[in-house]
């Protein structure tokens, strides 16, 4: 009877053996994805900001087609709203109020 119990033990530790390392297997496979998925997003985040950076310079010196042409790529760049906003701004004028009621 202990002899059964023996090879039962030395299963239940052979199969939890087996499922640690498959775990461990998985676990470096994501992270590893992960590590790459991060450097990649990291690289566009970058690319995107020195684009932004760029966008502004344009805005600033009157460049509006190189302005409109980095715009468009940045559309879902998270600061991309204030390249809109100062597109926009550049063009309106003060008005007194007699003018605007007009």
């Amino acid at each position: 009877m202990e002899s059964h119990l023996n090879i039962f033990t030395q299963q239940r530790r052979g199969t939890a053996c087996k499922l640690l390392l498959g775990s461990l297997l998985l676990l470096l496979t994501v992270t590893a994805n992960t590590s790459t998925a991060n450097t990649t997003e990291f690289k566009l985040l970058n690319q995107q900001r020195t684009e932004f950076k760029a966008a502004r310079d344009a805005l600033r010196s009157g460049q509006q087609s190189y302005y409109k042409r980095l715009a468009k790529r940045l559309e879902n760049y998270p600061l991309y709203p204030y390249l809109e906003y100062w597109d926009i701004n550049r063009h309106l004028t003060p008005k007194k109020a007699k003018q605007v009621e007009a």
